[in-house]
């Protein structure tokens, strides 16, 4: 599996050009940097490489972002929640957490 560090710019950018539900080829896909923001992002992504460590390590990235994400939803949800609780207003919305944050101090 070929990884670069260097193109993170370009990889960023490109995604960034994508809406969601777009429909992404990555036929190159090595471990995903395109097809795995992209995925992210709301976009139907088909990632393909015939390097089958590169697939494996394209599935496990995969696995361990979406538990990221998870995690980070979850715990907006739980900083919400009790916000509402203290003041009666829901105020974190579009992952901004600084009302939030402001209300728990």
């Amino acid at each position: 599996a070929y990884w670069n560090s260097r193109l993170e710019t370009e990889h960023r950018t490109l995604v960034e050009s994508f809406a969601a539900h777009d429909e992404v080829w990555d036929v190159f896909c090595g471990v995903g940097p395109f097809a795995l923001p992209a995925a992210l992002k709301g976009c139907n992504v088909h990632a393909n490489d015939l390097n089958p460590d590169s697939v494996h390590f394209l599935k496990e990235n995969l696995e361990i972002n979406c538990k990221t994400r998870a995690r980070r939803s979850a715990a907006k949800s739980y900083r919400n929640r009790k916000l509402t609780e203290q003041t009666g207003q829901n105020a974190v919305e579009d992952g901004d957490t600084s009302a939030a944050e402001a209300g728990q101090k």
